[in-house]
C-alpha cells in the first residue's frame, strides 16, 4: 500500500488538489482489472496535471516554474501509463498486472516527494512575495552563492523525479571540465529497444535526457565518457568490451538480472561468456566496472556440484605434476589446473591435464602415425573420468614416455591422486544463469539493481541501488554533513 502523504503540502498547489490527490492514491492501492475504477484514476490524474500548469501560469519565479514543470512530468507519466493500461487492459495477465501495479506505487512514491519539494519552493516564494526590497535583495544574494554546486544539483536531483532545465543546466556545468581518461576510459551504451513507458525519454519531447544522463555519469566517475552510443547495438557492447582503453562500461535500457537489450537484440550473460559461439570475448577482463541501469529481476539459485578441493590437497598435486616435469623436460611440459565453468573465483568444476610438446619430436621416435601437439589433454570432474594405466586414450602418453620409467611412475601416481580429489564432492547454491557481465568484469565490480528499476533511480544513484560510496557527486562537502 502506497501513502499519499501530508495534506498540508498540497494546498500549496490548489485548495483542490490534496482531495483528489488523496482519492487517485486510494484507487491506486485498490487498483484491479476493472475498466471503471481504472477510468476514473486517468481522469483524476488529469485533473491533478491541469491544477499545477494553471498553478505554474499564476507564478512568475523561474526556479518555482522548473519545480511545477517536474511534477506537472511525473503526473503526465503517470496519466500515459494508466492510458497504457486501460487500452490494454482485456490482454493483461495477472503476472503482468503485479508488475503494472508496482510501477504505479513507485510512480506515486516519486510524485509525493515532488509534491514535498514544490511546497517547499512556493513556500519559499510566498515568503519572498511579503519582503521588503532590502530583505529581497539579500534572499536572492544568497540564493545565487549555492547555485551550481554539487549540494544544490543533490538537492534538485532527489527533491525531483523528472528532468527539468535546472537539473540540466547543473549537471553540463559540473561535467564540462571534467577529464578525458585516454586508457582507463569510460563508454556509455544507451539502448532504444525500450519499454513505452521509458520511450518518451528517448524521444524529441526529451532531448534534455540523455545529455543530462551522460553527463551525471561522467560527474559520478569524475570523467568524460570516451565512447557514448545511442541506440546502442549487441555490437557496440563486444566493441567496447574489445577494446582495451576502455575499462569501465555503462549499459542503459530494458535488461534483467543476467540481460540486457540492445536495440537490436536481447544480450545474455551467456553471450559474454563465449558459449553458443565465439566472439574473442572468453578471456578479456576488465578491470573497472560494469554499471547496469536495467532492471535486475530474474535472478535464480540452484544447487551445482563442484570439487571440495582442500588447498594441501592441491599442493600435492602441484608438487606431483612437478615431479612428472623433472623427468621429462625439456621435450615435453606437463600443466596442472582447477578452474570453474563460470567464475573463477569460486570452488572449481574439473581439474585440468596437459601433456604436450616442448621441442619437435620425431614420429618415428614414438612409433606413432601423423605429427600432434598435444599429447595428452583431458578435463577431470568426476572419479570415474580419471582412466587406468593400459586405457585406450592413454596410448600417446605410454608411447611418449616408453623409455622414461621414472616420468610414466610419478604421471600415472598423479592420476591417481587426482582421482582422490574428485572423491570429495559438494553442492553450492549457484545462479541458474550468472549476472550479466560475468567474468569480464568482476563480481564486486558489476553494481545496478535486483528489483524493477527506472530511468530516475539511475540519475540518483548511478552505481546502483543505495551504492554512493564511490559516487563522486556525493563528495566530501556532503559527507560533512
Amino acid at each position: 500500500m502506497v501513502l499519499a502523504g501530508s495534506r498540508r503540502y498540497c494546498r500549496f498547489i490548489d485548495k483542490n488538489f490534496a482531495l483528489v490527490w488523496v482519492s487517485l492514491v486510494r484507487n491506486i492501492n485498490h487498483l484491479n482489472l476493472d475498466r471503471k475504477i481504472v477510468q476514473e484514476t486517468l481522469e483524476h490524474s488529469l485533473v491533478l496535471k491541469n491544477l499545477v500548469a494553471r498553478k505554474s501560469e499564476e507564478i512568475t519565479g523561474s526556479a518555482e516554474k522548473e519545480a511545477l514543470t517536474a511534477l506537472y512530468a511525473d503526473l503526465d507519466s503517470l496519466h500515459r501509463q494508466l492510458e497504457d493500461f486501460l487500452t490494454d487492459i482485456a490482454l493483461v495477465s495477472s503476472k503482468e498486472f503485479q508488475v503494472r501495479k508496482r510501477w504505479f506505487a513507485r510512480s506515486i512514491k516519486h510524485i509525493k516527494k515532488n509534491i514535498y519539494f514544490v511546497a517547499k519552493v512556493l513556500k519559499e516564494y510566498e515568503i519572498n512575495t511579503t519582503l521588503s526590497p532590502e530583505q529581497m535583495s539579500r534572499r536572492e544574494f544568497l540564493k545565487k552563492i549555492g547555485r551550481g554546486t554539487k549540494k544544490s544539483l543533490l538537492t534538485l536531483l532527489i527533491g525531483s523525479s523528472g528532468m527539468t532545465a535546472g537539473i540540466y543546466k547543473s549537471l553540463l556545468d559540473l561535467a564540462k571540465d571534467l577529464p578525458l581518461k585516454k586508457r582507463n576510459g569510460l563508454a556509455v551504451l544507451i539502448s532504444y529497444n525500450t519499454t513505452k513507458w521509458w520511450d518518451t525519454l528517448l524521444k524529441p519531447v526529451g532531448k534534455l535526457f540523455i545529455p543530462a544522463y551522460v553527463a551525471r555519469i561522467e560527474i559520478a566517475f569524475g570523467q568524460k565518457a570516451n565512447i557514448v552510443r545511442r541506440g546502442a547495438t549487441s555490437e557496440n557492447l563486444y566493441e567496447v568490451i574489445k577494446d582495451s582503453n576502455i575499462q569501465n562500461v555503462v549499459i542503459y535500457g530494458h535488461g534483467s538480472w543476467y540481460s540486457w537489450l540492445a536495440t537490436d537484440k536481447n544480450v545474455l550473460s551467456f553471450d559474454l561468456m563465449g558459449i553458443g559461439g565465439s566472439r574473442g570475448l572468453a578471456r578479456i577482463r576488465k578491470s573497472g566496472l560494469l554499471l547496469r541501469h536495467t532492471c535486475g529481476e530474474g535472478r535464480k539459485l540452484s544447487k551445482d556440484k563442484i570439487i571440495d578441493l582442500d588447498p594441501q590437497d592441491w599442493i600435492k598435486l602441484q608438487d606431483k605434476a612437478k615431479e612428472v616435469n623433472y623427468y621429462v623436460h625439456p621435450k615435453l611440459d606437463l600443466r596442472l589446473e582447477k578452474d570453474n565453468f563460470f567464475d573463477k573465483d569460486k570452488p572449481p568444476h574439473f581439474i585440468s591435464l596437459v601433456l604436450s610438446d616442448v621441442e619437435p619430436i620425431k614420429v618415428s621416435d614414438l612409433g606413432i602415425k601423423g605429427s600432434y601437439s598435444e599429447v595428452y589433454l583431458k578435463l577431470f570432474e568426476e572419479p570415474k573420468d580419471v582412466p587406468k594405466q593400459g586405457d585406450k586414450s592413454l596410448k600417446k602418453v605410454d608411447a611418449a614416455l616408453a623409455r622414461n620409467y621414472p616420468a610414466l611412475r610419478s604421471f600415472y601416481q598423479l592420476l591417481d591422486m587426482i582421482k582422490m580429489v574428485l572423491e570429495k564432492e559438494a553442492y553450492i547454491d549457484v545462479e541458474t544463469i550468472p549476472l550479466f557481465g560475468v567474468p569480464i568484469f568482476k563480481r564486486e565490480k558489476i553494481k545496478g539493481w535486483d528489483r524493477i528499476a527506472s530511468p530516475w533511480d539511475f540519475m540518483i544513484d548511478v552505481f546502483g541501488s543505495n551504492d554512493r560510496s564511490s559516487d563522486q557527486l556525493y563528495g566530501p562537502e556532503e559527507k560533512k554533513s
